[in-house]
């Protein structure tokens, strides 16, 4: 069963401002795009229906940006 998340009007902007620095620095020379997951307790919050007041995001490598 997959469930599809609905993301506030905030949440969104943010999610969108994280993808586009993502891309940005796959612009960059020599640097991968850096892959964004978000996790924890704000994706189990979303997926009960309850409110949440923090984002986890995981980042599979640190670039020094």
């Amino acid at each position: 069963m997959q469930k599809t998340i609905a993301l506030s009007e905030q949440e969104a902007t943010l999610r969108q401002l994280l993808l586009d620095v993502s891309n940005y620095i796959g612009t960059l020379d020599g640097q991968s795009r850096p892959q964004l997951r978000f996790t924890g307790g704000w994706v189990r919050d979303k997926l009960l229906g309850v409110g949440s007041k923090d984002i986890d995001i995981a980042i599979d490598s640190m670039t020094g940006y």
